[in-house]
């Protein structure tokens, strides 16, 4: 199997977005941070009632890309790396709003 890696800047960029408290419900905090970097990179933003927050850039070209993601935090705990690379997780720490 081809390993990869993260250039330093993606790290860094991983690294932050990890570090943001955001539990389920309660994303203001990463939507807050997804929203001022997309500013900063020129992006047009908006956001629904729900709290998603979505961003557009050079919405005059002809192809468009989409990126869809969870902002909550998923509390699991590796219990095990498979053999040909995924991973064996349980939950932890969740606490489902239902």
């Amino acid at each position: 199997m081809e390993k990869w890696f993260f250039e330093d800047m993606h790290f860094e960029q991983i690294s932050k977005l990890v570090h943001i408290v955001s539990p389920s419900m309660e994303e203001r905090n990463m939507a807050t941070y997804l929203r001022n970097e997309w500013l900063k990179n020129g992006a047009d933003v908006m956001s629904d009632v729900m709290g998603n927050v979505y961003a557009t850039i050079n919405d005059s070209d002809s192809i468009h890309i989409g990126i869809v993601a969870h902002m909550d935090t998923a509390a699991i705990q590796i219990t095990k790396i498979l053999s040909n690379g995924l991973l064996q997780f349980r939950n932890i720490g969740l606490h489902p709003h239902l």
